[in-house]
């Protein structure tokens, strides 16, 4: 076992030589920690945009805007949907929120399916098979 004594000699002192042993912590950037907006059931990019549109016009501050996996072609992560989240669209919509100061969050799921007719060249299940990295039963 390791054993530190910090002396101080005071409390402002005993802190500064903690972090000099483990270091400081981390301070997360001023937007995570501002006004969210985050829900289940925006069903385009254009119920997204008028939320955020909402906000503005009512001068209710908004950081940060996210959506839930409704953005997902049929729920396959790292996906959009292209008839519901066209992606030119969502790059407008991102463009004019940094313009705002604002950001965007997707909430992602970390299942890969397998590919289906829906998208049958999946290409996270395809480089995840040829990479050998999906875990196996014993």
């Amino acid at each position: 076992l390791d054993f530190y004594i910090f002396t101080g000699p005071n409390p402002e002192d005993v802190i500064r030589q903690y972090h000099q042993v483990i270091g400081t912590p981390y301070l997360p950037p001023l937007w995570s920690l501002g006004f969210h907006q985050c829900r289940w059931g925006y069903t385009r990019i254009s119920d997204v945009e008028n939320v955020v549109s909402k906000y503005r016009s009512n001068n209710i501050p908004l950081d940060t805007i996210w959506n839930d996996i409704d953005y997902m072609q049929n729920y396959y992560g790292y996906t959009y949907d292209p008839t519901r989240y066209p992606e030119n669209q969502v790059h407008a919509f991102v463009n004019n929120l940094n313009q705002n100061h604002q950001h965007y969050v997707v909430i992602t799921e970390c299942g890969i399916p397998r590919p289906s007719n829906a998208i049958p060249n999946y290409a996270p299940w395809i480089d995840a098979i040829a990479a050998d990295v999906f875990l196996k039963n014993p």
